[in-house]
C-alpha cells in the first residue's frame, strides 16, 4: 500500500485537458452540448439526440420526485439539518482559499460546455438505452444487483473479466500519459485485475479483449460505467481525477448517489446552479440494484464529489454531512482510499490481490507504515480523544490556519477510530472550529494520520483511555433520589442525565416533577456532565443539551462542535428548539467518587511526538512505546534545537526534556540510547555527566545534553 502517498501527489496536480482550439459550428461559433458531443463522443448524431431528449424529459420528473423527498427529509430532521449549516458557516469563517482559486470540479468543467446536456450524474456517459433504463422508462425489476449501475441481464458481463486493454490517442501529452499509468499500476497492484497497453492500432484490432479503453484529450472528464460488451466502450478525456473516472470504468457509481445516502447527508437542491440538473446529478439507486458489500458510507473515497459541486453562488455548499464533524472529509483529494479498494475487490471476487502473494484479507486498513501512529488500549477499553491543533508552526503568516481549506485540500490529521469499521476513509481535521471536541473509540484503537500535499503538518492531540461502559456504582448513591444517580464533585449535589430531546420549557417541567431543577451551569462540573452526556447520547445521533444563560436567553450546548446558541427560553411553540438536559438537586450526605483518569496532552511534529504533561523518565519511556514510538535519540545537532523551538510555540517556557540517553548501575557503565542506535555524536553540557549514581538519564536543556535522576518529572520527547 505504499504506492497511495505517490499517487497522492500525482493526483494533487491532475486537471481536465481540452483541445487547443475549440470546436465550431458552420456559424464559427463554438459548439455547445450535444452539438459539440456529436463530434466528441462516437456516437450517431440520432443516439446522442434520443440520449439528450431521455434525460431532458425525465430530468424534471427526477427533480420533483426528489425535492419532495428531500421536504420530508428536512421536516422530520429540521434540527439537526440546521445546526450542520451553522457549523458549515463557522468553518467558512477560518477558511482559506488556494491561490487563484480552488480547481474546478469534474461536474463544472463538463457544465462549462454544457455537456450536462447528454451526461448523467455530471460525468456518466450512456447510451439511449441505458438511459431508459437508468431513468426507469423501461424497468422491469429484474436488475442486479451490484455496486455499479449495470443494464439487466448483462451482470457480470459489465466487468472487465478478462483483462482491461487500454491505449492512448497520440494527441495525449506525456504527462497525462504518465499519470494513467499511475492510476493502472494502483489498480493492479491492489486488486486482481489486470491491465495491458496497446501500443499500436493492430494491438488495439487483435485485443481479445474488446472493446479497447482509449484516453484522449478533449473537452470534458466522463467516462462509461463499467465494460460495454455490446460495442465500443466510450473513451475518457480530461484528467483532473483520472482515478474517479477509472473507477467509472471499472463498475463504480458514485458514492453520493448510494440507495441509503440520506443516513449520511443531505443535499439542498436550492443551492445548486440548475434543481433540474441537480436532481439528475443527484439521482439516488434503489436498493436493489446497489450493493455496497458491507461499506459503511465513505464521504472521502474516490467517487464522492465535493460539498460544493453543481453550487449557484460561489462558497455555499450543496451537500451537508447529518454527523458534521464529516463536513470536511465530503469529497476525495487523494486519488483511491482503503475503502476504494475493499470495493473493488469485492466487485471483482479478488481473493489475492496484486502478483498473487497477498490476500485481500490481509490488506491493512491502519498501515503504520505511512505518517501514521496508532494508540492502542488495554482489551475492554477505549479511548477518548480530541484533537486540539493543526497547522505549521514554523512558518511565519497565519501558521496556526494554515491548512484550513476546502476539504483539508492542502493537509491536515485523519482520524479512525469513531465508526466500528475500519473500512471507510478517516475524519479530517484542519480548522480551528473542529478543535477541542471530545470523542471516544468503538474499539480499543485509535489510528492518526498526518498528510500534506504542500507545507507539512503540525498537529496535537489529546487522549485518555477509559472503561467501554463507565457506568456509576450500582448501588443507589446515598442521600441521592431515585435517578439521581450521579454525585458532584463537591458531594453537595445529585445530577440526572436525560438524553430525549425537549424544549426548555418542557425540560424544566420535568425536573421539577422528579423534585429538582434544570442544571444550566457552566461552572464546576460541566467537564464531568459533559462526558456522562457524550457516553448517553453521543452514538444516538443526539449532540446537544441544555446549558449556559446569556442576555436572558437560554443556551443549547452542542459538544460536536464545541459550540452553544442561544434562544427564548420560553419559547412553547412547535418550532421550539428542543435539546436533552441535565437536572439536578441537593443532596443529603456526602459519598466518595471515583477519579476519572486525565487526558494525555501531546504534540505530533514531523516524525516527534511532544508529550506536553511532565513525567518520569520510565514514565516518558512507557508513554513512547505505548505510541509505537521510542524516547527520541540524537546524532547530530539541531534536532533537539528545532524541537525545542516547537514546544516554546507550543508550551512557552519550556526548557527541558527528557532524551533517549540513560546509563545502568554505576559511576563507569556508560550511556545509551534506549533504541539501540550508536552513540556516535556528543553535546554535553559542562560538567555533565557528572560523578554520582543517581543521575542516570539524560535531558536536553538550554542547548546541551544534562544528567539528571530518573524520577525527576520532566516533559519528553518520542520518536517513530
Amino acid at each position: 500500500m505504499r504506492l497511495l502517498a505517490i499517487l497522492w501527489c500525482l493526483l494533487a496536480s491532475a486537471f481536465c485537458f481540452s483541445n487547443d482550439r475549440d470546436r465550431v459550428g458552420p456559424d464559427g461559433a463554438p459548439l455547445r452540448g450535444k452539438e459539440l458531443w456529436k463530434t466528441v463522443s462516437g456516437m450517431s448524431p440520432e443516439d446522442v439526440d434520443e440520449v439528450a431528449r431521455i434525460i431532458a424529459e425525465n430530468r424534471e420528473k427526477v427533480g420533483d420526485r426528489l425535492r419532495q423527498e428531500n421536504a420530508r427529509i428536512h421536516e422530520q430532521n429540521s434540527f439537526a439539518i440546521n445546526q450542520a449549516k451553522e457549523y458549515v458557516e463557522e468553518l467558512k469563517k477560518s477558511m482559506r482559499h488556494l491561490p487563484g482559486g480552488d480547481p474546478p470540479s469534474i461536474t463544472e468543467i463538463n457544465m462549462r460546455s454544457g455537456l450536462d446536456e447528454v451526461l448523467v450524474e455530471g460525468d456518466i456517459v450512456m447510451t439511449p438505452d441505458e438511459a431508459r433504463h437508468y431513468f426507469g422508462v423501461d424497468r422491469d425489476g429484474r436488475r442486479s444487483k451490484r455496486q455499479a449501475y449495470q443494464m439487466e441481464g448483462m451482470f457480470p458481463r459489465t466487468l472487465w473479466s478478462d483483462g482491461v486493454p487500454y491505449a492512448f490517442d497520440s494527441r495525449l501529452n506525456n504527462k497525462t500519459q504518465d499519470l494513467v499509468h499511475a492510476v493502472v499500476k494502483f489498480w493492479q497492484e491492489n486488486t486482481c485485475i489486470s491491465f495491458k497497453e496497446m501500443k499500436t492500432k493492430q494491438e488495439m484490432k487483435s485485443s481479445p479483449v474488446k472493446p479497447v479503453l482509449v484516453f484522449f484529450p478533449g473537452v470534458g472528464c466522463y467516462s462509461k460505467v463499467g465494460r460495454d460488451p455490446t460495442g465500443s466502450n466510450a473513451t475518457m478525456q480530461g484528467f483532473r481525477n483520472v482515478a474517479h473516472e477509472i473507477g467509472h470504468a471499472l463498475g463504480f457509481i458514485h458514492e453520493h448517489t448510494r440507495w441509503d445516502r440520506d443516513k449520511y447527508i443531505y443535499v439542498e437542491f436550492n443551492k445548486t446552479d440548475d434543481e433540474q440538473d441537480a436532481a439528475s446529478e443527484y439521482y439516488k439507486a434503489e436498493e436493489k440494484e446497489n450493493n455496497n458489500y458491507g461499506k459503511q458510507y465513505d464521504f472521502g473515497g474516490v467517487m464522492h464529489y465535493k460539498d460544493t459541486d453543481g453550487v449557484k453562488v460561489p462558497g455555499e455548499k450543496v451537500m451537508f454531512a447529518n454527523n458534521p464533524d464529516y463536513q470536511m472529509t465530503i469529497g476525495n483529494t487523494m486519488g483511491p482510499m482503503y475503502g476504494d479498494v475493499y470495493e473493488m475487490n469485492m466487485l471483482y471476487s479478488c481473493y489475492v490481490i496484486g502478483s498473487g502473494s497477498v490476500r485481500i484479507d490481509q490488506i491493512n486498513a491502519t498501515d503504520p507504515h505511512r505518517c501514521t501512529w496508532h494508540i492502542t488500549a488495554p482489551e475492554g477499553m477505549v479511548i477518548e480523544y480530541r484533537v486540539t491543533f493543526v497547522g505549521a508552526l514554523n512558518l511565519t503568516g497565519d501558521k496556526y490556519n494554515k491548512h484550513c481549506r476546502e476539504q483539508c485540500y492542502t493537509g491536515g490529521v485523519k482520524i479512525k477510530g469513531l465508526e466500528k469499521t475500519w473500512i471507510p476513509e478517516g475524519m479530517r481535521f484542519c480548522c480551528s472550529p473542529q478543535f477541542n471536541k471530545i470523542m471516544a473509540t468503538s474499539s480499543n484503537l485509535l489510528v492518526v494520520e498526518a498528510y500534506n500535499f504542500v507545507y507539512y503538518t503540525d498537529f496535537a492531540v489529546e487522549y485518555r483511555i477509559k472503561p467501554v461502559n463507565p457506568t456509576t456504582p450500582t448501588p443507589r448513591v446515598s442521600g441521592c433520589p431515585a435517578s439521581y444517580d450521579i454525585p458532584s464533585s463537591s458531594g453537595t449535589e445529585c445530577y440526572n442525565v436525560n438524553i430525549a430531546p425537549k424544549s426548555y420549557s418542557d425540560a424544566f417541567s420535568s425536573c421539577l416533577a422528579t423534585g429538582g431543577t434544570i442544571w444550566m451551569s457552566q461552572g464546576v462540573d460541566e467537564r464531568m456532565l459533559n462526558d456522562v452526556f457524550i457516553t448517553k447520547a453521543g452514538k444516538l445521533g443526539i449532540p446537544s443539551y441544555w446549558r449556559g444563560i446569556k442576555d436572558g436567553k437560554c443556551g443549547i450546548y452542542d459538544f460536536r462542535r464545541n459550540s452553544y446558541t442561544y434562544t427564548e427560553c420560553d419559547d412553547k411553540s412547535q418550532l421550539a428548539r428542543k435539546a436533552g438536559y441535565i437536572c439536578h438537586i441537593k443532596r443529603e450526605t456526602p459519598v466518595i467518587t471515583a477519579t476519572t483518569q486525565q487526558p494525555v496532552p501531546l504534540h505530533f511534529y514531523g516524525d516527534y511526538i511532544l508529550g506536553l504533561t511532565p513525567l518520569s523518565f520510565a514514565g516518558a519511556k512507557a508513554r513512547c512505546e505505548e505510541l509505537n514510538a521510542h524516547l527520541i535519540s540524537l546524532h547530530k545537532s539541531g534536532v533537539a534545537a528545532e524541537i525545542q523551538h516547537v514546544y516554546n510555540l507550543r508550551q512557552p517556557g519550556s526548557s527541558t526534556f527528557w532524551i533517549g540517553l540513560h546509563k545502568d548501575l554505576g559511576l563507569s557503565s556508560p550511556y545509551t540510547w534506549v533504541d539501540g542506535s550508536r552513540f556516535d555524536y556528543k553535546n554535553w553540557s559542562p560538567g555533565y555527566p557528572g560523578k554520582t549514581v543517581a543521575e542516570k538519564c539524560g535531558a536536553y536543556s538550554e542547548g546541551k545534553w544534562i544528567a539528571l535522576r530518573c524520577d525527576k518529572p520532566l516533559l519528553y520527547v518520542c520518536e517513530k
